[in-house]
């Protein structure tokens, strides 16, 4: 238990934490990720369970996140919450969508570029 807490601290406290990392890069497309309290908690009970400690935190997310990110630039999605049954592969993130009327100007290809690269920036630290 207390290795959960820990790793789930791992993943929200630090300042530059990785959870703040990929909120920020969602807010660059305009779009809200958030994680449940259960999602959280299950991410670290994934690394724990195959023994990666804290780096396999960072693949766990990358793993978690990797399709929604190509998925979100230059949509009309504004919300993302990733879940228990996300992190489990069960189902997928839970979505909100703005009106069509609200259409989005940014291209898709200048935001996953940007999503690229600050994985590069925040994999060289």
């Amino acid at each position: 238990k207390q290795c959960i807490t820990q790793s789930t601290a791992i993943l929200t406290q630090p300042k530059n934490s990785m959870v703040s990392q990929y909120k920020y890069m969602f807010e660059l497309d305009n779009c809200k990720l958030n994680f449940t309290d259960e999602a959280l908690n299950a991410i670290a009970e994934l690394a724990i369970k195959k023994r990666t400690g804290a780096r396999g935190l960072r693949n766990i997310l990358e793993n978690i996140l990797m399709d929604i990110m190509y998925e979100v630039p230059n949509s009309d999605i504004t919300h993302v919450t990733i879940t228990r049954d996300v992190v489990e592969h069960q189902s997928k993130p839970e979505y909100k969508r703005q009106p069509k009327s609200e259409e989005k100007t940014v291209t898709a290809a200048a935001n996953v570029l940007v999503m690229c690269l600050l994985l590069v920036l925040v994999g060289m630290k």
